[in-house]
């Protein structure tokens, strides 16, 4: 979605959103789209955190726990490339953080 081409944005669509009908008194409409509007690269980074673990409610493993973000997410992707291969986004990602300081 281009808004501004200076600010690349995403649009991440609701769910089923044709109950709004009633709420916004449109009983007419057929179809309405609801969503939010994200910095691009928003849903690539957030899908694969959630890969990595760290969106779920479960304990970090104390075997792969840090005293620091980068040293985490390393132990992350090293436990994970363990048992299966790591995907492009998440590899990214990991480049990122080793190019910056983050302890």
């Amino acid at each position: 979605v281009e808004i501004n081409p200076a600010i690349p944005l995403e649009f991440i669509a609701n769910r089923d959103c044709v109950k709004y009908r009633d709420v916004y008194n449109i009983p007419e409409v057929q179809t309405i789209k609801r969503g939010r509007m994200r910095y691009q690269g928003f849903s690539l980074i957030m899908r694969s955190l959630a890969r990595l673990g760290f969106l779920n409610e479960k304990a970090i493993p104390e075997e792969i726990r840090s005293d620091n973000w980068r040293n985490l997410l390393q132990n992350i992707v090293a436990k994970e490339d363990r048992t299966k291969s790591v995907r492009l986004s998440e590899e990214a990602i990991l480049r990122s953080i080793k190019s910056t300081s983050l302890t």
